[in-house]
């Protein structure tokens, strides 16, 4: 039995939480299955710039991760220029 992927809502895609969680997989990668809820259009580059591998996925579907991978599930996208505004946002719930 696999254990269970630590679940990581990265939060208000305008904030400070989507680098926040991409640092934190860097760094656990290796250590910790996770896996982190989304814009994965921002999520997926970013860690792959820090050589993280990525798997995509939709949230409930089933996933296999395999050691030093991340799971990215898309939970919505956010326009870029919404995210560079760096201010609380409707999609954050702020």
């Amino acid at each position: 039995m696999h254990p269970r992927p630590l679940a990581i809502a990265v939060g208000d895609p305008a904030g400070v939480g989507p680098q926040v969680s991409v640092a934190v997989a860097a760094r656990l990668a290796s250590e910790e299955a996770m896996v982190l809820f989304g814009d994965a259009e921002a999520l997926v580059p970013a860690l792959r710039a820090r050589g993280i591998p990525v798997v995509r996925f939709a949230p409930g579907d089933a996933l296999e991760l395999s050691h030093g991978q991340v799971g990215v599930a898309h939970v919505r996208r956010t326009d870029p220029a919404t995210v560079a505004a760096h201010r609380p946002t409707v999609e954050g719930g702020g």
